[in-house]
């Protein structure tokens, strides 16, 4: 938003009537501050779908780790971070919606207002960062113990470490830029107030072009690993399509660069930061996706009720197949059932491939013994 010191200097009576008057002069001269046009049920549905998609996430994520590994890990307990600050930008969403609404025209908006909801803009700036940080952290420090055996030090586990870190720090600077933009600090959601305020380029525009660098990165990484595995193309292919899904926060993120470039160039920023807010919301939620999906593999081999469901579906696809002709031999189901006893003793055997598993993950590897004797030769 403009600076709007200026007023400071003008009497006392006419501050009170521009206080008073739209925050923003409109096109056609007129203002609706009472119930103004918006898109609030818009903001409800984004909200409550966000927070129950992002909640059902993590829910499985923890009942993978206690039910089946019956250990709570370092990424375990960063997922539980990344979800309390996803709570806490979302209530100030809320807050948002609740007023002055999303979609909401400033010139509809008394500037008296405005501090109110520069406020809560100001705070989910704030809160998107750790959110960012925490999901992509966990989404490293997993995978290094998806490919790479304890106490390995390979090329994977030092591109992820060093991504990891750098991004902390990254998200960590994005924060402080945000909390210290202007000085004083209530600049920040009080126009008028004396002070000055960091350029806009750098406190916004330049950290989300970064952002999406560093998605990249972290969408590449893992296929370099993926590509290597003793698994045929198929499996291959599924895996890598698992391990993609951060591609669409990477897309989110990528429209949010040019939300971020509207907000910055307009005036009206009540109405430009919802679509801002709408792309963060989604590549958030794309992220717990990534963060959250490699956990769900392990419910499906090895959950009774999905197995039942599986069961039950595959004995309804027999009769209706035994009707037309088709059987399925008896031996293969036998078979099967032998993979998911064998199974539920190691929960972390046999989800993608059979061949060279690390004892704690359900990625495959390679022959690591044998490449660290042949390095030691």
């Amino acid at each position: 938003m403009i600076d709007l010191s200026a007023i400071n200097a003008l009497p006392p009576a006419v501050q009170q009537r521009l206080f008073e008057g739209p925050a923003l002069a409109s096109p056609d001269g007129i203002s609706q501050f009472s119930n103004p046009p918006n898109w609030n049920s818009l903001g409800y549905g984004v909200a409550i779908t966000g927070i129950v998609t992002v909640g059902v996430l993590v829910s499985v994520q923890i009942y993978s780790r206690l039910r089946y590994h019956r250990k709570f890990g370092l990424e375990d307990y960063i997922t539980i971070s990344a979800l309390i600050s996803f709570a806490t930008f979302m209530a100030f969403v809320l807050r948002i919606v609740v007023s002055p609404g999303i979609f909401v025209h400033q010139w509809d908006i008394q500037l008296k207002n405005m501090p109110d909801l520069l406020y809560n803009i100001t705070a989910t700036a704030i809160a998107y960062c750790p959110v960012v940080a925490f999901l992509k952290a966990g989404i490293l420090l997993h995978w290094t113990k998806l490919f790479v055996p304890t106490g390995y030090r390979n090329g994977f586990w030092w591109a992820c470490h060093i991504t990891l870190w750098v991004n902390v720090v990254f998200y960590t600077i994005c924060m402080f830029l945000q909390i210290f933009a202007c000085s004083p600090r209530h600049k920040l959601w009080t126009p008028w107030a004396p002070g000055k305020c960091a350029d806009v380029a750098m406190v916004y525009i330049i950290p989300a072009c970064i952002n999406v660098v560093f998605d990249f990165i972290i969408l590449l990484i893992p296929q370099m690993v993926i590509w290597k595995l003793h698994a045929s193309t198929a499996k291959k292919i599924g895996i890598s399509a698992l391990f993609a899904v951060g591609i669409l926060a990477t897309i989110a993120a990528g429209f949010r660069i040019r939300s971020t470039i509207t907000f910055t160039e307009v005036e009206d920023v009540s109405y430009a930061v919802t679509e801002l807010g709408l792309w963060a919301v989604a590549e958030m939620v794309a992220g717990f996706f990534a963060l959250c999906l490699p956990h769900i593999p392990i419910l499906f081999k090895h959950s009774p009720w999905i197995q039942k469901a599986i069961s039950a579906i595959r004995s309804f696809s027999g009769q209706s197949s035994s009707r037309t002709g088709g059987s399925e031999p008896e031996s293969a189901g036998r078979a099967g059932f032998g993979t998911f006893r064998k199974a539920r003793r190691n929960p972390d055997a046999s989800l993608f491939t059979d061949t060279h598993l690390s004892n704690r993950s359900f990625i495959p590897l390679s022959d690591v013994s044998a490449s660290k004797n042949r390095s030691a030769v």
